[in-house]
């Protein structure tokens, strides 16, 4: 199942730290620190942050001077119960 969620400006660069788990005191006590190299990035290369990167294509287009407008969206992906063969399921618990 997937779901999307939008940020607004203010939202983004938190949102951004938070998918490179840098959030120096997380709620999440899930996250383990040894496996983070197994995370997936999905933003190809740019020779620059995600952040800078925003930034870039922000300023090259037009947004409303409104502080509701969203300007980013995430996906979220989850794999239902059962989905997973054994091998799998190890390397995601």
């Amino acid at each position: 199942m997937a779901s999307v969620v939008k940020f607004t400006v203010g939202a983004v660069y938190n949102q951004l730290r938070h998918n490179l788990r840098q959030i120096a005191h997380s709620s999440n006590p899930d996250i383990d620190p040894v496996r983070l190299r197994q995370d997936y990035v999905l933003s190809p290369d740019r020779g620059m942050s995600d952040y800078d990167y925003f930034c870039e294509r922000l300023s090259q287009l037009y947004v409303y001077g409104r502080d509701d407008v969203k300007v980013m969206a995430g996906w979220s992906r989850n794999r239902t119960a059962g989905s997973l063969e054994q091998e799998q399921y190890d390397d995601f618990s």
